[in-house]
């Protein structure tokens, strides 16, 4: 059973990378083999904000929660949680209008909110050998930019991908977007969503620690590693 962060994950530091585990050979002619022996995973590491009492209850009942590894954690990458072209769209969450809320006659003036306004994309194909994921659903003229992030969920195990190149869909919504680490080679289990919204992998918590300080505040800090559940 995977569990997720706080709502509001009060995040300040974050170190997302993808690990590789290689082989490397020297060779006479003065270049290098690498063998890759495994699939890469992705790890984390996040620090948060000072937390008030309320919110280190939150991170505390999330740690009991994991009973030492027996459950998992949804990750993502909070210096990116949504595609970077969209990332300040105004929505009902982030806009600010001067510095008090305003009224129409007897009505609060509301943003509304567009979830996704890059659209509801699909994994329809995808190349193991190109590494390569053949979107659609996007909207017309969406703009993806490398460094942004994709998870799709096959109800087995959740891999999370990177874009490594822009692209932009074409009228019908449909784009071919670059990806590390490389898709499986089955495609038995597509079409799948293709999530942009705080996309995580599921981790293994390896350490969490909230120290109290003497400012009467918390502060939590956990790592943790990938796991796939099928290959």
């Amino acid at each position: 059973m995977a569990e997720s962060l706080p709502a509001i994950p009060k995040i300040v530091g974050v170190n997302f990378e993808l690990q590789r585990l290689v082989a490397r050979n020297p060779v006479r002619d003065g270049g290098h083999q690498v063998v890759e022996l495994a699939e890469p995973l992705w790890s984390c590491e996040i620090e948060t904000t000072p937390l008030s009492r309320r919110q280190a209850g939150q991170y505390a009942s999330l740690k009991v929660k994991l009973r030492g590894g027996a459950r998992t954690l949804f990750l993502y990458d909070a210096s990116r949680p949504r595609p970077i072209a969209y990332h300040d769209v105004a929505d009902s969450t982030n806009a600010i209008i001067g510095v008090t809320t305003r009224k129409i006659g007897a009505s609060t003036l509301k943003i509304g909110r567009t979830p996704k306004p890059w659209g509801d994309p699909r994994v329809v194909w995808w190349s193991r050998e190109a590494s390569t994921i053949m979107l659609t659903g996007l909207r017309p003229n969406a703009t993806l930019f490398e460094g942004d992030y994709g998870a799709v969920d096959d109800g087995a195990t959740r891999r999370l991908f990177q874009a490594t190149a822009d692209v932009t869909a074409d009228a019908n919504g449909a784009a071919t977007l670059a990806v590390e680490p490389a898709p499986p080679a089955s495609t038995a289990n597509l079409p799948l969503t293709f999530t942009m919204e705080r996309a995580a992998a599921e981790m293994i918590v390896t350490s969490a620690a909230m120290p109290f300080s003497v400012e009467g505040r918390w502060r939590a800090s956990l790592t943790g590693v990938q796991i796939l559940r099928r290959f």
